[in-house]
């Protein structure tokens, strides 16, 4: 999971929910999963 925390966060603070890596790990788990929307 480190190797996430590398990009840089360009997100607003009021953006920040949720943790970028944790965003980004579910990200590519939901594409190798077959999403192909958010919804």
């Amino acid at each position: 999971m480190s190797c996430l925390a590398v990009f840089p966060d360009r997100r607003r603070a009021e953006g920040k929910m949720y943790d970028q890596v944790g965003v980004i790990l579910f990200s590519i788990i939901a594409i190798l999963s077959g999403a192909r929307s958010y919804r």
